[in-house]
């Protein structure tokens, strides 16, 4: 079962920067370009991706984890949500190529393959032109374009606009407190319409949805200790 959190953008910003002056051990946050989590250091959930973020970085954390996800205005017309799709995608492309490139300037051996990275070559011709702290303000102004819209969507890489992550933003102008094992939580009051959004029947069980490959988990070990042959 995967955690899945959503906030309000403009709140988004400000919980980062709350949570990651007051959260203390074992809780640990890691904020990502567009999402956030929320990761516990005692346990163990190895995703198929956190492999390959451990392959560039021995102390990433991969404690169990919920994911928090900024909801931001799209443009109602589908025309214009397609072209901010569109230039929401290289962006995208170009600060995954800010990354790649500093890995690659800080051990060129390493990462050589990056020599040759599409993303690369994209954030060195931006590059040209804008610096890093005018790439995240231009990435912020896109979204404030469509404020008035009626709609809010995620726009993770995971979920970048597709129709089942887009929602009536009515939807959570509501919530309701709701029973979660040894304690409650609160959900959208519309939350039928946004699972069924999301899901379909989400009553019914299926099998191959999962959207996380959890490659080593233990619910009971830190991952330090779970992948302490993997350091070596």
């Amino acid at each position: 079962m995967m955690i899945l959190i959503y906030i309000d953008a403009k709140d988004y910003e400000r919980f980062c920067q709350i949570a990651s002056d007051e959260l203390e051990a074992p809780y640990y946050i890691q904020i990502m370009h567009n999402m956030t989590r929320i990761r516990n250091s005692l346990t163990t959930a190895v995703t198929s991706s956190d492999l390959r973020k451990l392959k560039f970085d021995k102390n990433y954390n991969c404690g169990i984890f919920i994911d928090i996800f900024p909801l931001h205005y799209v443009y109602d017309n589908k025309l214009l949500r397609l072209v901010h799709k569109f230039r929401l995608r290289i962006l995208e492309r170009v600060g995954a190529g800010y990354t790649k490139n500093g890995l690659l300037k800080n051990n060129p051996r390493k990462y050589w393959k990056f020599y040759f990275s599409k993303a690369v070559a994209l954030w060195k011709l931006f590059n040209l032109f804008y610096d890093y702290d005018e790439y995240l303000s231009i990435y912020k102004k896109e979204f404030a374009k469509c404020e008035k819209s009626t709609l809010v969507g995620q726009i993770s890489l995971f979920g970048l606009l597709q129709d089942k992550y887009i929602y009536n933003k009515q939807w959570y102008n509501f919530a309701l407190d709701f029973p979660f094992e040894n304690t409650t939580i609160r959900v959208p009051k519309e939350y039928d319409l946004i699972l069924k959004r999301e899901y379909g029947d989400y009553m019914v069980y299926k099998k191959g949805t999962a959207v996380h490959t959890m490659e080593i988990f233990d619910a009971e070990v830190s991952y330090k200790e779970k992948l302490k042959d993997y350091y070596k």
